[in-house]
């Protein structure tokens, strides 16, 4: 199998990494990253019993010291992965995701026979131990939702037809290095949720695509460690961050009109949190500046283009309401 480069976004460690990482090193030929986005102190207890089992051949650590966001602590992985010479191929999977024997080596497969132009090879995610799916691939709807592919439905074979998607969830994904180098780090502003949506849109204006992989089976606890974190909180940043990668990547016939569409909204209190809420409007205001700056550098000189036309998931958009969350982990 052909060497990966596996990278590992890890906050509460006591919760599923060690199942995460023993999913992997069996795998063989995959050399893993495992970035600690908290405070040392804090994880080490949990930690360290972890890395002796697996030691250093297996398990590369770097300390973020903090708590960055998904986003950002991606990025000082993947800085680190991309800096030197490496792997081709990097897997992007989640401390509570874990890999199904032979999965990866499937992942790999696929990239083998897909186009140079294919910047992820997409599994096919089950939520936990059940047959219910979580995704397969994401789907970008005209609303300015994005949507995992399948979520609660029971897997009952309709994704198991090789295709092109939209993008992907950053629970498990297979990426070419040559498509990390290209695109760019994620945009940390996110802090998390939509930041994978946001890699994935920029990534198909740039050319790439996304193909499923279905044979490839990975487990998900969805949420587990976001699960934590205060419902509301989350609400919220889903909210903003959806505004925010319309702004981002939309074409221009869209962005402005479902902006302020969302804004309204979030003031009238709809869908949610419950009530009016002018946070998620404030707090989208303080990086409109910034998300307008990246989006003349995202589109740059793209006018209405073939791929413009292409965004859209219009199956999902067409059988779907309105989802209660963009794409998430």
């Amino acid at each position: 199998m052909v060497a990966v480069d596996v990278v590992v976004l890890t906050y509460r460690p006591e919760l599923s990494l060690a199942r995460c990482i023993e999913s992997v090193v069996r795998e063989g030929n995959a050399h893993v990253v495992l970035a600690v986005n908290n405070d040392l102190e804090v994880v080490a207890p949990v930690l360290e019993p972890l890395l002796a089992r697996w030691g250093t051949d297996d398990v590369r650590t770097l300390q973020l010291g903090q708590n960055l966001g998904y986003a950002a602590g991606l990025n000082q992985a993947l800085e680190e992965v991309l800096a030197a010479p490496g792997a081709p191929l990097v897997l992007l999977l989640n401390d509570d995701a874990w890999l199904m024997p032979g999965a990866l080596s499937q992942m790999v497969s696929a990239m083998g026979e897909a186009g140079p132009r294919t910047a992820g090879i997409v599994p096919k995610i089950l939520l936990g131990d059940s047959d219910r799916i979580d995704s397969v691939g994401a789907a970008v709807l005209a609303d300015g939702w994005v949507a995992n592919r399948g979520y609660g439905d029971r897997d009952e074979g309709q994704y198991d037809r090789v295709e092109e998607v939209a993008g992907a969830c950053f629970a498990a994904v297979l990426v070419r290095r040559d498509a990390l180098l290209e695109v760019g780090p994620l945009w940390s502003p996110f802090f998390m949720y939509a930041e994978d949506a946001d890699w994935c849109l920029r990534a198909r204006l740039a050319g790439f695509g996304f193909v499923t992989c279905p044979g490839a089976v990975v487990r998900h606890d969805h949420s587990l460690s976001a699960g934590t974190l205060p419902t509301e909180w989350k609400a919220r940043q889903i909210r903003r961050n959806s505004m925010l990668l319309v702004v981002r990547c939309f074409p221009p016939r869209h962005a402005l009109g479902l902006t302020v569409t969302h804004i309204w909204e979030d003031l009238r209190g709809r869908p949610a949190p419950p009530g009016p809420d002018v946070r998620v409007a404030s707090s989208f205001f303080r990086l409109l500046p910034a998300a307008l700056r990246e989006r003349r550098r995202i589109r740059g000189l793209l006018k209405r283009t073939a791929v413009d036309t292409q965004l859209f998931d219009d199956r999902m958009f067409a059988q779907s309401r309105r989802p209660p969350l963009s794409v998430v982990d």
